[in-house]
């Protein structure tokens, strides 16, 4: 039998899209403009082991609309990009407000799982150090996952995205799926402690917010470090099966999967 769960980063989507045809452009046809010149200097991540901070829990809003090129920077926006530093614009832009929670957590970084200046979204283990009073967490000392929607380091391919809109969707889209496949939680997805919100520092008079949702810390290997030989026959149909299954049960909740790739899938056991 193998044990699988799931793990994504910015890959729900609510909507179902229809299909869309797409022909070959005509000859001479720009596919992509010109990128815009560099963004403005940056301050470090902050998101470094050893770092503690305090989260409010916080209640996700809907689920933005997705049409196509709605995370494109506007023309205005790539203005605003040349004249003010990307903290300016983190200022100017908050998330989407949502619904403010009563509880508080405090959380420290154990290990970074992907992130960095250039990244959709800020990912690394921690350790629950004062956990709120909810029964929905689990005890002090526990290690989870924290998936952090920081736009300052988000990487926007050269002025082509909107940070702050890509910020807003990847969060919401999140933060709702988990919720509605509450079901699935340890059932082929991670269980899901939920969403919070967590005011950053920039000076002493100022402060910027960002959103964060709280996971399972799942342990295993991806099954892109996996290799075929590994596993009989019948274990790797166990696998493909499973997946298969999975992405079928969240398709009737009427969300789609867009990155179902070895890299976000973790076997946790294999025993034939």
């Amino acid at each position: 039998m193998t044990d699988l769960q799931e793990i994504w980063n910015g890959a729900w989507k609510i909507t179902k899209p229809a299909g869309e045809a797409r022909g070959e452009p005509p000859p001479g046809f720009r596919s992509s403009p010109s990128p815009l010149p560099p963004e403005l200097p940056k301050p470090p991540v902050p998101y470094t082991t050893g770092w503690r901070f305090t989260a409010e829990s916080h209640s996700a809003p809907n689920p933005t609309l997705v049409t196509r090129g709605c995370c494109k920077n506007s023309e205005s926006d790539k203005i605003e990009r040349k004249q003010l530093s990307p903290v300016e614009r983190c200022l100017k832009r908050p998330p989407l407000p949502g619904g403010k929670g009563n509880d508080s957590i405090r959380l420290e970084v154990i290990k970074l799982l992907k992130g960095g200046d250039g990244h959709n979204s800020q990912v690394f283990t921690v350790r629950l150090i004062a956990p709120a009073a909810s029964q929905s967490l689990p005890q002090e000392g526990t290690e989870l996952v924290a998936n952090i929607y920081d736009p300052l380091y988000f990487g926007d391919d050269e002025g082509l995205l909107n940070p702050f809109l890509c910020m807003d969707k990847y969060y919401t889209h999140e933060a709702n799926a988990y919720k509605a496949l509450g079901e699935l939680h340890n059932c082929g997805i991670p269980k899901y402690y939920g969403s919070y919100s967590l005011d950053l520092l920039v000076d002493s008079t100022r402060k910027r917010t960002v959103r964060m949702i709280l996971i399972e810390h799942v342990r295993g290997m991806t099954m892109a470090d996996a290799e075929p030989e590994w596993f009989s026959q019948n274990a790797r149909q166990h696998i493909m099966k499973t997946i298969v299954d999975l992405e079928s049960r969240i398709y009737e909740k009427d969300i789609w999967l867009v990155d179902l790739e070895p890299r976000n899938i973790i076997i946790r056991s294999v025993v034939d």
